[in-house]
C-alpha cells in the first residue's frame, strides 16, 4: 500500500523538474544578438530583453563601439550609440531599443540553492538562442565584485546572455569563464542588474 501512495509524489516531482524545452519556448524570444563595430572589426555578444524596450548586456560587449545593432529574430535594429549606458561599477550595459518586440524576461533576486539546475541562454559563436544546462553553486566575491558561479557551458559570444533558474527567470547576466578552469563560469547577479536599471 505504501508503495502506491508514494508513486504520485514521484510523478509530481518529474512534472516540475527543470525542462530545457520549456525554458526555450518561454525565453528565447527575449534573447538578442548584439553586433558591435569597432576599429578592429565586428564583435558579437548576447543581450537580454527587459521591460520598457531595454536590452541588458555586458559592458565589455559594447566597449570601443563605433556602431552597434541588435538582432532579434529576422529584425535588425541599428542603435544610436547615445542610447547605450555603461555601468561605472559593474560589467553591465543597457541599450534603449525602440520598437523591439518580444516578451521581457522576469528577474528574480532569489538565487537557487547550491546544486540546482540552471540554464545559460545566449548567442555563443554566433549561434542564436543556444541553451546549455548546468549546476548553480553560490555567489563568489573577488574582494571587489560579486559573481554567481555556475557550470552551464558558455563560449565567446555568450557574454551578455541570460542565466536562468528552473522557472525561466533571469538570475544573472553571463559574463566570463575562469581561465584554466574546467567549466567554472561567472554571471553578474540579478541584484546588481536591478540596481543598475534604476540608475539614471
Amino acid at each position: 500500500m505504501n508503495h502506491f501512495l508514494l508513486a504520485p509524489a514521484a510523478i509530481i516531482s518529474m512534472i516540475h523538474a527543470p525542462d530545457a524545452v520549456n525554458i526555450c519556448q518561454n525565453a528565447t524570444s527575449s534573447i538578442v544578438t548584439i553586433q558591435v563595430l569597432t576599429e578592429d572589426g565586428v564583435m558579437a555578444g548576447s543581450g537580454v530583453k527587459l521591460a520598457d524596450g531595454t536590452v541588458v548586456t555586458n559592458a565589455h560587449v559594447v566597449e570601443r563601439m563605433v556602431a552597434i545593432r541588435v538582432i532579434t529574430g529576422k529584425n535588425v535594429i541599428d542603435i544610436n550609440i547615445h542610447d547605450v549606458t555603461v555601468s561605472k561599477t559593474k560589467d553591465l550595459a543597457k541599450i534603449k531599443v525602440r520598437g523591439i518586440k518580444g516578451k521581457p524576461l522576469k528577474i528574480s533576486t532569489v538565487l537557487p540553492k547550491q546544486g540546482s539546475t540552471v540554464f545559460a541562454l545566449g548567442c555563443p559563436m554566433g549561434f542564436p538562442n543556444f541553451i546549455s544546462s548546468g549546476i548553480f553553486n553560490y555567489l563568489h566575491t573577488d574582494g571587489v565584485d560579486e559573481f554567481a558561479v555556475f557550470t552551464a557551458q558558455i563560449s565567446p559570444g555568450s557574454s551578455g546572455g541570460a542565466l536562468l533558474n528552473a522557472k525561466g527567470e533571469l538570475i544573472g547576466i553571463t559574463t566570463a569563464s575562469m581561465r584554466g578552469s574546467q567549466n567554472l563560469n561567472l554571471a553578474v547577479p540579478a541584484k546588481d542588474i536591478i540596481k543598475f536599471l534604476k540608475e539614471k
